[in-house]
This record gives structure tokens, sequence and C-alpha cells, in this order.
């Protein structure tokens, strides 16, 4: 539950604009005249990870959830919607690695974007001797579920409810919190994704599915740090403080810093 320790916004990865009607293919007579677009990026690069496919996933399915945070509906079928993509990696001639690197992460992107039927607009691979693994920046756009529909990631008043959406994460493997400091559990293994419950999530979360998630205040995605970073976020904008019960049986520090996929802090009303 959130508490009360200035209305500003907090950190948000995605952002909303207002287009005219010719951009997103509308005649020059359209009603309204403007139309709203969500933009996400996602972004992973992390030293610690072997995996370029999973480090590909990982930044396709944060952009996603970035423009779905803010009001997005990436998963309508009439939905104005897709995917850009851009590799940073080494140079092949001087990595072995780098095109089986590169030829991994684009499988994953492909199966990711396929899964959740969204189109990849435009992609470009950028090749440096200063890059020593590859690593995938994605971004998205979705028209908004309604006009004025947009959202923001910071938490909005004392007395709302936090809630973790999507599935539960279990392992530190891949996180900061592992990056820094190791990942002491044993049973720790590799997140998977699985894009078809991400594609439910974000068809709810979006408004195509069901109209309870209008009962939302704010929504932030779990990424860079974990859940527990999310929340301090989420509480900078108002002054803001939370109060957390953690689940029974989970470590702490997967509870605290996992990552993992598909996965959000919202709050809502009591």
């Amino acid at each position: 539950m959130l508490f009360r320790s200035s209305s500003n916004f907090g950190p948000n990865d995605g952002t909303v604009v207002l287009v005219g009607p010719q951009l997103i293919g509308l005649s020059e007579d359209a009603e309204g005249q403007g139309h709203e677009l969500a933009l996400g990026v996602g972004l992973w690069q992390r030293e610690s990870m072997p995996d370029s496919r999973w480090l590909a996933e990982s930044a396709l399915d944060e952009a996603v959830r970035n423009c779905v945070a803010v009001g997005g509906n990436p998963c309508a079928g009439d939905a104005v919607a897709g995917i850009g993509v851009q590799w940073f990696g080494p140079r092949v001639e001087e990595d072995p690695r780098a095109a089986a690197e590169l030829v991994a992460a684009m499988e994953g992107l492909r199966d990711a974007a396929m899964a959740l039927e969204l189109p990849v607009l435009a992609s470009v691979a950028s090749f440096s001797s200063g890059i020593e693994r590859g690593f995938a920046a994605c971004h998205s756009i979705a028209k908004l579920v309604a006009r004025g529909r947009s959202r923001g990631a910071d938490f909005k008043y004392a007395g709302d409810l936090i809630y973790v959406l999507g599935p539960e994460a279990r392992s530190l493997a891949g996180s900061r919190f592992a990056e820094r400091h190791g990942c002491a559990d044993p049973a720790s293994r590799r997140p998977v994704p699985n894009w078809s419950e991400a594609r439910r999530i974000y068809s709810w979360l979006g408004g195509a599915r069901g109209k309870e998630q209008g009962r939302l205040r704010s929504l932030h995605d779990i990424s860079d740090g974990g859940m527990l970073a999310a929340v301090a976020e989420g509480c900078l904008a108002r002054s803001l403080g939370a109060h957390l019960r953690m689940p029974d049986g989970l470590l702490p520090e997967a509870w605290a810093f996992a990552e993992g996929f598909h996965r959000f802090v919202v709050t809502c009303g009591e």
C-alpha cells in the first residue's frame, strides 16, 4: 500500500505523441484531425549475459511493455503498431562470434514479433571495433486505445494498492543484481519468455480484451533493477512511500531484484 511522505511526472521509458492523420495512413479530413501514438523503448546491454537471443528478446519485450505502460494498444487486431530494431555488435571480420550472435538475436526477434503479431517496421545493424558483445535496442509504436487514455508510471494517491502483474520471477539470472553481486541461488537459471502469455497480458492492458484495466492508476514495467527499482521510481514524483509484503517461499533477493519477462508493477484504488 502507498503512503504519503508536488506533483510531477516520474521516470517513464515511453511517451505519447500527437500526430496528424496523414502520418498514420488516414485522410486529411479524418475525424479529430489528430491521433495519439504511444512510443516505447527497450535496451539490454549485459556483459554477463552470453546469450544474444536472450538479450534481443529482453529488449523487444521491454519496448512493448513500455508502449503498453503509457496507454498503447499494440495487440488489437486493427492497431497501428510495429517494432523497430537496431543491432550493435563487434565487426564480423574481427570476432568469429559476431555473426553467430547476430543470427541468434534476429531469430529471437523474429519469433517474438510473429508470436505477438507485431510487424518489424525497420531494422538496422551497426558494427564497431569498440563493442565486445552484441546487443539490441528496440522501439515500439502503437495507437492509444482511446483519445486521452495515456498513462504514467508514477504512483498517484496515498492508500492505493500495489500489485505485480505477470509471471512470477524466481530467477536472478541475467539481472543487474546478479551482474554486480553474483547469483547465489543454485536453482537460478535463464528466464524464458512465454509470448502467448505476453500477448494475453498486453491485450488486456491495452484494452483489446476486457475493460477492467481502466481501473489501473499507474503502470510500470519491471526491467532494470527488478521490482524494487520499479516501485522506487513510481514513488518519486509525488513523494510517496510504499509498504510491501513478500509472499512466502521466495528468495528475498529474487523477489526484490529479479527481472524476467512480461512483468509490471501496477496500482489501483483500494
